[in-house]
């Protein structure tokens, strides 16, 4: 819930990416699935790449994007 990419995130999804360019892009979609039972409310969820650093870049700071959403009762 707080945006910063850390041990306390659950992974919901992934999706492979081949390697890019240098200031190359990726953009897709992925099917992510909350958790049951997860309590209504607004969550943070957020997109990584290169999540265990296996890539040395220049700039490491722009590896994460984070999206708002709004969990609610069904």
């Amino acid at each position: 819930t707080d945006g910063i990419f850390d041990g306390s995130d659950v992974p919901l999804g992934s999706r492979s990416i081949p390697p890019l360019a240098a200031k190359g892009r990726s953009s897709g979609s992925t099917t992510v699935v909350i958790p049951f039972p997860t309590a209504p409310g607004t969550y943070i969820i957020l997109g990584v790449s290169d999540a265990g650093g296996a890539v040395t870049e220049i700039d490491e700071g722009n590896n994460l994007r984070s999206k708002s959403i709004t969990v609610v009762t069904p």
